[in-house]
């Protein structure tokens, strides 16, 4: 036998509430029943459903709108990155802390499309690739890493994996910034504007190979994205190795 554990009541709540998103009881974008509403339909007391709500919102699942209510946060607010700057603020550590989260779910995301098949077609990944295109043919690597940031979370959401859907919430910023500074080193070259165009055609054909295979249900999508990922932690090496030396030149003089 398996000792009884007593839950809190907002735990039993926040758990069903959970699972009605989860399961597509309340999709992405819909109104959720009001608070007097899920007190009668649970039983339980309006503190309760707060709370409940509250850790909801504290993952990104839901929102509330002064004045309309609260909703399931869409899927579409995750390609909305106007809000962000080019401003970096990452330590090493920090910086290699949130691109080995994004090794690890993106990994299984490739995977999982590619032994299920993804949850919807490649659209936005389509849309994604075309808006890096049109960054790259003019050495815009802040409008790239838009675009950039669009193409990996197309993959996330493709993978059907609702956890990982709520992580990049959560992170969305952190995972952003990740590309950015590597998305930097695109222009370390500048002013060769044909060292310049080799890096951005090198970053393109990298996404290009995972976008192709993955639309192909192709296996090889696993290999690529393994490339994909050791050519950016090379990059990020890159980064900090010449941070390093930097400042090693500015104690010897």
């Amino acid at each position: 036998m398996k000792p009884i554990v007593l839950e809190k009541r907002d735990e039993i709540v926040y758990k069903q509430l959970l699972d009605n998103i989860k399961s597509g009881v309340w999709k992405s974008g819909e109104k959720l029943p009001s608070e007097f509403q899920l007190c009668d339909e649970l039983n339980v007391s309006r503190g309760t459903i707060r709370a409940a709500l509250q850790r909801l919102k504290s993952i990104g699942l839901i929102e509330t709108k002064h004045g309309k209510g609260t909703f399931v946060c869409p899927n579409e607010d995750l390609f909305d990155y106007s809000g962000f700057t080019d401003t970096i603020n990452l330590t090493e550590k920090e910086y290699k802390e949130i691109a080995q989260l994004r090794e690890a779910i993106e990994k299984i995301a490739v995977r999982n499309i590619v032994e299920n098949g993804p949850v919807d077609n490649f659209n936005a990944l389509i849309d994604a690739y075309n808006g890096m295109e049109k960054a790259a043919s003019k050495f815009d690597y802040v409008e790239l890493t838009k675009y950039d940031m669009m193409f990996h979370t197309a993959i996330i959401i493709a993978s059907d994996n609702s956890y990982f859907i709520q992580i990049i919430r959560i992170f969305q910023n952190e995972y952003y910034k990740l590309l950015l500074e590597s998305n930097k080193l695109l222009m370390r070259d500048y002013p060769d504007t044909e060292k310049v165009k080799t890096h951005f055609d090198e970053c393109l054909v990298n996404h290009k190979n995972l976008m192709d295979t993955l639309i192909d249900n192709n296996r090889k999508a696993i290999e690529e994205q393994h490339k994909f990922l050791e050519r950016n932690k090379e990059r990020i090496d890159y980064f900090f190795q010449k941070h390093k030396d930097a400042g090693s030149e500015l104690v010897r003089h």
